[in-house]
């Protein structure tokens, strides 16, 4: 039975979890450039960053699979990010900005996936509904995207540095109050990895929810930053960020519904093709109507890849394994997202919004791969066992 003291501690985690995560993928690249840097500079410390989660998420995932909480090590990461933040005051120029980077973003690249371990383990456990609790998320970006365009307008880019360390002190107090049993591992088990990337199915799963993911990262890259250039103010893109958080947080707060009626596979396919729509729409018309349209998909692109990936990580994975399994999933993403950052560095600087088609491209691929899984036999083997075996269910 979930107790309000259970629900209240993961719930303000992840208002606290998703708000660093608000400014990396809003305001930090406008940070990265104002230390001085190109664009293709910028370009290349994003995408060293995401590339980093290839080698981190995994080793932390199996660690976490195999050690006796999952807590302590997530509490351990979040005080390193903390103070690797810390050391942003201090950068200057390409080759500080991106060693200090790098150094938080090898801290925190495996909170997101670790903490969707912990909550997917909690849906079981304690009957926690990961969709609200994943729009609980959602509302802190929002919050967040609000505040700190609102404070770069009137203190300039240095506050989204102070803004960042901020957040993490408060996810770590935070953290403190998830409960223990809620993250405690009730087996080990040898080879985690390479038990999860032999589970049938699972590459079909990386080329499509881990495609469209990665492509999310690619607007966070340069979203902003195209914006900039087409003389959006930075109260305006808050706003529009805003507008495309609310948008997936009314998608999360009925997420049980959603995944009740349609599959994981064809939540992702339903997901890579609205984003094919919505980068194509971003950098091929970048007008106030057609931006407002396009983050209004964000409860598509973003909301049914996330529901539709924590569904199969649930009903498909073994328990004992979950943690590498999203470990797996966020280093592939890491991957993805660094190859299309890097290169899309090169296509913004030289092609502008056009560069927008490349994750447009790329999610095309997705919707094929999702489709593929969709119609797989190690799917309908899935899907018939589910149906026979009894759900927990979701408190609405």
């Amino acid at each position: 039975m979930l107790s309000r003291r259970t629900s209240a501690a993961f719930y303000l985690y992840y208002v606290a979890l998703y708000a660093p995560v608000a400014i990396t993928i809003s305001f930090f690249p406008l940070w990265i450039r104002a230390q001085g840097l190109s664009e293709q500079e910028t370009g290349l410390v994003l995408a060293l960053g995401a590339g980093l989660a290839v080698l981190v998420n995994p080793m932390i995932g199996a660690m976490a699979d195999q050690a006796s909480s999952r807590k302590r090590i997530l509490l351990a990461m979040v005080a390193a990010s903390a103070m690797s933040a810390a050391m942003l005051m201090l950068a200057d120029g390409f080759v500080g900005v991106l060693l200090v980077f790098l150094a938080t973003r090898a801290c925190s690249a495996s909170l997101l996936p670790l903490s969707e371990s912990i909550a997917i383990a909690g849906v079981a456990r304690h009957g926690l509904n990961f969709g609200r609790l994943r729009s609980a998320g959602s509302m802190a970006v929002v919050a967040m995207s609000i505040v700190l365009g609102w404070l770069v307008d009137r203190a300039g880019t240095d506050i989204i540095a102070i803004v960042f360390l901020a957040a993490y002190v408060a996810q770590g107090v935070v953290g403190l109050a998830l409960p223990g049993d809620a993250v405690r591992v009730g087996q080990r088990v040898k080879g985690p990895i390479m038990q999860v990337l032999r589970r049938p199915g699972f590459m079909l799963f990386l080329c499509s929810a881990a495609v469209s993911q990665a492509c999310h990262g690619f607007f966070y890259s340069y979203g902003v930053l195209f914006w900039k250039r087409e003389g959006f103010s930075g109260a305006t893109i808050g706003y529009l960020w805003a507008l495309g958080v609310v948008a997936e947080i009314v998608v999360f707060s009925v997420g049980a519904r959603i995944v009740a009626r349609a599959s994981a596979p064809r939540l992702i396919a339903i997901a890579c093709a609205a984003s094919a729509l919505r980068w194509t729409l971003i950098g091929m018309a970048p007008r106030m109507d057609v931006a407002i349209f396009a983050q209004l998909l964000q409860g598509a692109t973003l909301g049914f890849t996330q529901l539709g990936a924590a569904e199969y990580m649930r009903t498909r994975m073994p328990a004992n394994v979950l943690s590498s399994s999203t470990g797996v999933y966020a280093a592939f993403t890491g991957l993805l997202t660094a190859g299309c950052v890097y290169l899309g560095s090169f296509l913004f600087a030289s092609i502008g919004g056009r560069a927008f088609l490349l994750p447009a491209i790329c999610c095309v691929a997705g919707v094929i791969a999702a489709l593929m899984l969709a119609r797989s036999r190690a799917e309908r083997t899935a899907n018939d066992h589910t149906s026979q075996t009894p759900q927990t269910t979701q408190p609405t």
